[in-house]
């Protein structure tokens, strides 16, 4: 599978079995889907630095990424989970933009 296909494929499971709706992405309007996929692109960095799983679940809770929900949702993975899921949340910002830009015509 492709990089772009296994970004989608989070955002598809984003969709189906997390049950996240645009609807509710459309809530977002204060760059959250933005610090998720930050936090988790940091998370990703620092695992290109050696930083070991340990560090990396502590994150959310000493506020060193920009995680916008409860911690319960925080869960990093490997360092390529990571680049997807933060395309992921980035694909949904992109959507979420692309509707709010169709509702204004």
């Amino acid at each position: 599978m492709k990089n772009a296909d296994l970004i989608i494929a989070e955002r598809k499971r984003q969709i189906s079995a997390e049950g996240i709706s645009s609807y509710e992405d459309d809530m977002y309007e204060s760059g959250e889907l933005i610090d998720a996929a930050l936090s988790y692109l940091k998370a990703a960095a620092l695992q290109a630095r050696g930083e070991d799983q340990k560090c990396l679940d502590t994150l959310a809770d000493a506020g060193i990424v920009p995680w916008p929900w409860e911690n319960k949702w925080w869960k990093p993975s490997d360092q390529k989970r990571n680049l997807v899921k933060t395309g992921a949340l980035i694909l949904a910002e992109l959507d979420r933009l692309e509707r709010l830009e169709n509702d204004a015509h």
